[in-house]
């Protein structure tokens, strides 16, 4: 019987290791997956008309007093509306489904019941709850009052 020699074993073994790595990062063509949306740039105007059937355009009733800088997202709970401006004011505005301002809240600040930005907001309907995520940690307001509940 012949001997094997574990030298050459070895080196064989690193041979091919290389040659897969090498031919594994081919960066010429690389597999999309299957769920991709491809976007292109377009200099024709978006038409609304091909996602939407209606628009309608309301006037939200704001104390004079209360401004919102910007409306970065929109929710809709039950008969409430929930506006977030996370630029300018970092604030949480609660309308009615008439929209007739309800609630503001802002509470910026370093605090264990405060947050500093608002990177994302989202509503839990089942468990009625209203989350803010500001990057530290998680807010969780119960609804449909909009109380703090637990930080």
């Amino acid at each position: 019987m012949k001997k094997i020699n574990t030298a050459n074993i070895c080196t064989l073994f690193l041979i091919l290791l290389n040659a897969d790595f090498l031919l594994s990062c081919n960066t010429t063509s690389s597999p999309s997956p299957k769920n991709t949306i491809r976007l292109e740039n377009s200099e024709s105007p978006f038409i609304y008309s091909s996602v939407f059937d209606s628009a309608k355009i309301v006037s939200l009733n704001l104390p004079d007093s209360l401004q919102i800088g910007s409306v970065d997202k929109l929710l809709k709970y039950n008969s409430y509306y929930i506006l977030v401006d996370k630029k300018y004011t970092k604030s949480i505005f609660i309308l009615d489904q008439y929209f007739n301002f309800a609630q503001k809240i802002s509470m910026i600040g370093n605090g264990s019941k405060e947050y500093e930005d608002i990177i994302d907001v989202t509503i839990d309907t089942l468990a009625g709850n209203f989350y803010l995520y500001d990057r530290r940690k998680i807010n969780l307001y119960q609804l449909p009052d909009f109380f703090l509940k637990m930080s």
